[in-house]
């Protein structure tokens, strides 16, 4: 029995109704978040016995032999004498930037980085210089499954950001009156999608698309035309396809 990945979700809404969506909202690339036989029942086991969480920070409590346990792993396979781990988020990259160069140094930094090392070099003192984004090479699923949803969504005549190869696709939205319609509308059918606006992004709008190895050919058509309907009812197909041209034809004479 092979692992049941997790592409879908259950959302409760107030009146606790619930709906099962396509998951295009989370950052599972590489599909890791699954029902696995051989892990799935060890991480239960774990959970039983330890708990999630020790409901502390480590300074005040919240450290357990399992904290450096973790941390030696790292350690050791990039042969250091020690590391330090932070959950994903914000202050991962905010925080520890200044503490690794500070004024006088010099940080060249990817023109898309996300804001929190943006925020984390500025932080730092460090002379900060931007280079033009440049992906580093993608896995071949993943590359080939963004590359065909993209793909379509420009066909579609969505606006669509972001490099070719980058499964994190932003469709904008533009105006922030669209959010909630784009949003709920896609979870009426059954799609769930992050929206965002000011101030995690700039002023404009847009919804983030983010794509996984977990999703099938069959997913991602099903996405694609729920976000294709949706755009149309919303408004958000801002390119417009031109009509074909009748060969032959004198087009001035037509219009």
């Amino acid at each position: 029995m092979g692992a049941q990945t997790i592409v879908f979700l259950n959302l409760e809404g107030r009146t606790s109704n619930t709906t099962r969506c396509l998951n295009l909202g989370s950052y599972n690339y590489l599909g890791f978040a699954a029902a696995d036989e051989y892990y799935t029942p060890r991480v239960i086991e774990s959970l039983k016995k330890y708990s999630a969480s020790t409901y502390s920070v480590r300074v005040d409590g919240g450290m357990t032999k399992f904290h450096n346990e973790l941390e030696e792993l790292p350690a050791r396979f990039v042969g250091k004498p020690a590391a330090i781990l932070f959950g994903m988020g914000y202050v991962t990259n905010s925080a520890i930037i200044p503490c690794l160069i500070g004024k006088g140094g010099l940080i060249i930094s990817d023109s898309l980085n996300y804001n929190s090392i943006v925020n984390g070099a500025r932080g730092s003192g460090a002379t900060v210089r931007v280079f033009q984004h440049n992906c580093a090479q993608k896995l071949a699923h993943i590359r080939e499954n963004s590359n065909f949803f993209r793909s379509e969504l420009k066909k579609m005549v969505f606006e669509v950001l972001g490099d070719n190869d980058s499964p994190v696709m932003p469709i904008m939205l533009y105006n922030p009156a669209k959010i909630p319609a784009f949003s709920r509308e896609c979870l009426r059918q059954k799609v769930a999608v992050v929206t965002v606006a000011f101030p995690a992004t700039p002023l404009l709008a847009r919804a983030r698309i983010c794509i996984s190895t977990s999703h099938t050919r069959e997913d991602l058509i099903k996405a694609l035309d729920v976000i294709s309907r949706v755009g149309d009812l919303v408004g958000i197909k801002y390119f417009p396809v031109e009509p074909p041209k009748i060969a032959g034809a004198d087009h001035d004479k037509l219009e």
